[in-house]
């Protein structure tokens, strides 16, 4: 029996570093003995089948291969624990490249904060693999001399002739503590300014100027007039080295905002990120990870909403800096005015703990630790349900359930296991056969087969048998009428790929179903106090509708096996968006809060206790008509979920990281046809940018017939206001049926506006959605009164349904500005369309103006 329950090593990677495979392959060897040894586990069997277990799916199918060309006089029962890892270790003799192992030995350089002696550790380590021989030591001398991060060490090391490395590192030892002595003896009680902090979603406090004669010149801290802290750092303020921000003399163009009234919310500023006060002696929340093939040490941070990677550890992983993207999130220090200097942001392949993803990493020019967010810890695994060691030791959760994103909650882990089966294979639903109906005039087609590319032959046959196995394609024998091209679509993934048809000519002769489609307005129509949410994908859900028999003939098409036709439903057919649509809403009617969106489940509550019991309420009526998850792509009990370019939160709306930079990073148009696919992007998130008629105006123009192509100050000043106006949009709040419901709308020479608002339980006016709209050239001429009325119809037609659902009872108009319209009748016809809803009309005589509202609300 075990004495102790000890965390036993992660799954060995060899896609993580395959260039030291063997190195680290005797190493994971070493501490799994160890962990059997200090378990108490003597029995061989046992140790056997823990280490098939906990070695990964990746080494065990490579020993399955070695079993299976072992000798036939190896007895599978003379096997021994030693015996296993001599026959891997056989294996993966002859792996390392020298050469590249060499590289990335001179590629470890000391990190900003690192000791010398948690450096020389890791030359160590990086030196093992590169077959140095006698000249190891000498390698690392070199090593710590030419990178080390300190000038003062360096022209001491190089002042004595021939140094060694035990000298050395002496002497880098001696440097160190005199170096942390003397910033304690100058640091005042304040935190190092330079520090990065943890995530809060308010704006930083503000203190009181000091005088510049009580503060260090290089530091800013009082007490002292100079120091070397600041001593190769970067001012985030003018760029230039040796100083900090906070002690900068240089001035900065800044950038004059309106500071909100007392009671509004820092909206602008919950998308920023900042980070939590990191201990340099904490080292519990730190792993080693490798960030573009180069080894990181990073630091997995629960509090953080984004990852943050320093620009000197950005060129220790190899990657250009000519990949570097722009980015509008701003990074703050704790207690600091000046957000930390961004120096864009990139995405990078990064591995940890046997977990691959493509990370997008906030880049700041100061140097701090490599820190993984929230989101990104909890889907690489770092952040999972229950003790990692029963994780890694039992089998409760299947291999799939595994793949899910947990929160640390019992009850939920429980209903996961419960439903596991949801999370295996592609189901097909119960009680539901899609018949095709054609058209009375529908020729039947036929066109020759398509040829595949010798590259994607095997992974196109390996496809069609995996779905032929799966119940998803049937063979044809006999002649058939219809036969459609096949398609293939390569996937991200090398070696994945995506097998369609060309349904065109079906797709004609096909009479379409109609199904209504939710907008985004019905979809969160009850989602206002929801702070849990979840994303459930079905796993290619339009295989999981079966077709019918009859109409199977027209799904045929060419295959380098022969004539195949589907048996399920597909991507390509006209009708399959409204069917799919049709099914789930008809599986799911009935559950409180949850909705089906264009392909997912969002399941939403406002406390966890809610949503596990609506979790269950799903996954039971999905059990009940056989339909599977995917878990790879399910999120379970999050803060935050995205669809439709949209990301819901207990704090409102916001547009998505995505569509922010898609529309910061828009170059400037070039043609008439750029600026219409720049205004498109825009009105994509048209309802969180107030009066964007008015500020788009003078884009529209270059749009219009026989305008001839000008790029002048007015567009590019509208093209900037606008990709500014997205940066610091607005968070909207969700819509409450119990809040009393504004509708304030205005008209300018050129466009209408109308914002849609409700009073908050707590007396705040926020915004629901903003919507605009450019003048013709016949109402361009109306008169002011005429077109505030149109701005009343407009407003009251944009949002009918939210208005109607907000109307409690039907009231005279207490103020009616068109009343004196006598001509044209317009204005009053106009006008009258609010009275159709319970309202007040306000003018700006009333105490709390629609200017100052809409002020508040932009």
């Amino acid at each position: 029996m075990a004495l102790l329950q000890l965390q036993p090593p992660s799954a060995f990677s060899i896609s993580a570093d395959p260039h030291t495979v063997s190195k680290r392959w005797t190493e994971w060897a070493t501490t799994l003995k160890r962990f059997l040894a200090a378990s108490g586990i003597s029995d061989d069997a046992q140790k056997q089948e823990i280490l098939l277990y906990t070695v990964g799916k990746e080494v065990a199918d490579i020993f399955k291969e070695i079993s299976q060309t072992r000798p036939a006089t190896d007895q599978p029962e003379q096997q021994t624990l030693d015996s296993l890892i001599a026959a891997l270790t056989q294996h993966f003799q002859g792996r390392d490249n020298v050469v590249f192992t060499r590289y990335q030995f001179r590629q470890c350089t000391q990190l900003d904060g690192e000791g010398i002696d948690s450096w020389y550790n890791r030359l160590c380590n990086a030196a093992e693999a590169c077959q140095f021989g006698e000249l190891r030591q000498s390698l690392i001398r070199d090593q710590i001399v030419a990178c080390c991060r300190s000038e003062s060490l360096r022209k001491r090391l190089l002042n004595v002739p021939n140094i060694s490395l035990p000298e050395a590192l002496q002497l880098a030892r001696t440097n160190e503590a005199a170096s942390q002595q003397a910033a304690i003896m100058e640091r005042s009680a304040a935190g190092p300014a330079e520090e990065v902090h943890a995530a809060r979603d308010k704006r930083p406090t503000r203190r009181p100027p000091a005088s510049p004669a009580d503060k260090c010149l290089r530091c800013g801290e009082p007490g002292h007039r100079t120091c070397n802290r600041a001593q190769g750092k970067r001012c985030s303020n003018c760029g230039k080295l040796h100083h900090l921000a906070k002690a900068c003399l240089s001035g900065r163009a800044r950038i004059n905002m309106a500071e909100p009234e007392p009671e509004e919310p820092a909206v602008a500023h919950l998308a920023e990120a900042v980070f939590s006060n990191l201990d340099p002696s904490r080292t519990s929340a730190t792993f080693k990870a490798v960030i573009n093939g180069a080894n990181v040490p990073v630091l997995i941070d629960s509090g953080a909403s984004c990852n943050v990677l320093s620009q000197r550890t950005l060129h220790l992983t190899g990657a250009p800096e000519r990949a570097l993207q722009p980015t509008h999130t701003r990074v703050y220090p704790l207690g600091a005015a000046r957000p930390l200097t961004p120096a864009g942001q990139i995405t990078l392949h990064t591995k940890i703990n046997g977990n691959s993803e493509r990370v997008r990493f906030i880049v700041i020019r100061e140097d701090c630790i490599t820190i993984l967010g929230r989101e990104t810890s909890t889907q690489m695994g770092m952040l999972r349900v229950g003790p990692q060691a029963e994780t890694a030791l039992t089998a409760g959760l299947t291999p799939t359930v595994n793949d899910l994103h947990l929160p640390q909650d019992l009850r939920l882990s429980s209903i996961m296991k419960e439903f596991s089966d949801r999370f295996q294979g592609i189901g097909c639903i119960k009680g539901v056969s899609v018949s095709i109906q054609l058209k009375e005039e529908a020729v039947p087609v036929c066109h020759p087969p398509s040829r595949v590319p010798v590259h994607l032959r095997t992974a196109v046959e390996k496809e069609l048998k995996g779905q032929l196995a799966a119940g998803i394609l049937e063979r044809v024998t006999g002649p058939s009428a219809w036969s459609s091209r096949m398609v293939v679509v390569p996937k991200a993934s090398p070696g994945e790929i995506r097998i369609t048809q060309d349904l065109r000519d079906v797709n004609k002769y096909v009479i379409p179903e109609k199904q209504p489609i939710p907008t985004f307005e019905e979809v969160t129509d009850e989602m206002a106090g929801s702070t849990y949410f979840s994303e459930l994908d079905v796993a290619k859900a339009f295989h999981q509708i079966e077709v019918s028999e009859e109409s199977r003939q027209l799904l045929t098409f060419s295959t380098p096996l022969g004539l195949l036709r589907l048996k399920r439903l597909c991507m390509g057919f006209t009708s399959a968006s409204e069917i799919l649509q049709r099914v789930m809403t008809s599986i799911l009617s009935g559950l409180r809060g949850v909705r089906w969106v264009h392909d997912d489940i969002i399941i939403f509550a406002s406390t966890i206790k809610e949503h596990n019991e609506r979790l269950r309420n799903c996954l039971d009526r999905l059990r009940q008509h056989n339909v599977t998850l995917n878990p790879r792509k399910c999120r379970i009990a999050t803060q935050q979920a995205d669809f439709l370019a949209m990301r819901l939160s207990a704090v409102g709306i916001q547009p998505t990281e995505e569509k922010l930079e898609a529309v910061a990073n828009f170059k400037r148009p070039e043609n008439a046809t750029e600026v219409r696919s720049f205004l498109g992007l825009v009105t994509f998130v048209a309802r969180f940018i107030p009066n964007l008629a008015d500020k788009a105006r003078p884009l529209r123009e270059l749009t219009k017939k026989n305008v001839k192509w000008s790029w002048g100050p007015q567009q590019a000043s509208a093209f900037q206001t606008i990709k500014q106006s997205i940066a610091h949009s607005t968070t909207l709040a969700f819509f409450n049926k119990n809040c009393e419901t504004r509708l304030i709308v205005d008209a300018s020479p050129t466009g209408l506006g109308a914002i849609l608002a409700q009073v908050q339980p707590g007396g705040l006016t926020r915004p629901i959605a903003y919507a605009s709209r450019s003048l013709s050239d016949t109402e361009q001429r109306y008169s002011q009164t005429e077109r505030e009325a149109l701005a009343v119809k407009f407003g009251c037609l944009k949002f009918t349904t939210t208005l109607a659902a907000a109307q409690s009872s039907r009231s005279s108009p207490t103020t009616s500005r068109w009343s004196a319209c006598s001509a044209p009748a317009r204005g009053p016809r106009h006008g009258s369309s609010a009275w159709h809803f319970g309202c007040r009309i306000s003018t700006s005589k009333s105490s709390t103006s629609r200017g100052q509202i809409t002020r508040q609300m932009s």
